[in-house]
């Protein structure tokens, strides 16, 4: 993701159900409260579970894994149960019906289906206005 982290206003704390003593930033920069959007927080979890899946070509995993192996297996499982969360909450009702593939033993999923999806141009733009 292009924008990890994002300056969110007061009112969007409130308006999520936080309380002001979320991270802000101070006068000097501008203030507002720290933040990201979930699906970036997705996204990176995503990210790092594919890292670990092939950790013969991430070396900065591989040092990660080994010198604080408590902390990386944290973060994994965390990240294992953050995209389960997501998928459970935003569970996609499409349907997705079965089709004979030729040298295969049984019906496979046919993904060619039409999905909602979200505007990536202006969810990109609305990050970037709030980038830090």
């Amino acid at each position: 993701m292009q924008y990890g982290q994002i300056r969110v206003t007061a009112d969007d704390i409130i308006r999520i159900g936080h309380n002001l003593t979320s991270v802000q930033y101070p006068e000097s920069v501008g203030r507002g409260y720290l933040a990201t959007a979930m699906g970036t927080h997705a996204i990176h979890c995503l990210h790092y579970i594919w890292q670990d899946h092939y950790i013969d070509i991430s070396p900065d995993i591989q040092t990660l894994k080994k010198d604080i192996p408590e902390m990386y297996e944290r973060h994994y499982e965390h990240c294992v149960d953050y995209i389960r969360q997501e998928l459970m909450c935003k569970f996609d009702t499409t349907i997705m019906p079965f089709s004979w593939v030729l040298d295969h033993q049984n019906p496979t999923p046919n993904g060619n289906t039409i999905h909602k999806c979200v505007n990536w141009d202006y969810l990109q733009a609305w990050l970037k206005k709030r980038a830090v």
